[in-house]
């Protein structure tokens, strides 16, 4: 287990590829996250209420599989900030869509980076906050 800004403890869980954060805090800078994990899924938000800052394309790139995909789950005490609006935003809003075997929605996210796509799939009772 790690601390995070003193506040925010991350455990991660090899057999889930699962990174929990718990713990209030606002601004976790997943830039810094992306220094200490990699080859994961997930980052669960889901004890505690808590803030993703500065996620970008390259970030969730270092963070994950091949794949490029990594889904956040939380709660509607949590936020993430994206920058989604005018002409060079790093992020497209996409469909929301529904996990078949756990029936959780999601806000997907996409972004291109070198040609490689890289996918957020957000939990839809998490705030996005666009900027």
């Amino acid at each position: 287990m790690s601390e995070l800004s003193g506040l925010v403890s991350a455990v991660y869980e090899s057999a889930e590829d699962t990174l929990s954060l718990t713990g209030d805090a606002e601004n976790i800078d997943l830039g810094g996250l992306s220094n200490i994990v990699s080859n994961i899924e997930t980052i669960s938000l889901n004890s505690g209420n808590q803030e993703l800052t500065n996620i970008s394309l390259e970030d969730v790139m270092d963070m994950t599989d091949n794949d490029n995909t990594l889904r956040i789950e939380g709660t509607q005490g949590d936020s993430i900030t994206l920058d989604t609006n005018g002409k060079d935003a790093e992020w497209t809003l996409g469909d929301i869509k529904t996990d078949n075997s756990t029936g959780e929605s999601y806000q997907e996210i996409t972004g291109v980076e070198n040609d490689t796509t890289v996918t957020l799939e957000i939990n839809t009772e998490i705030h996005i906050d666009q900027n």
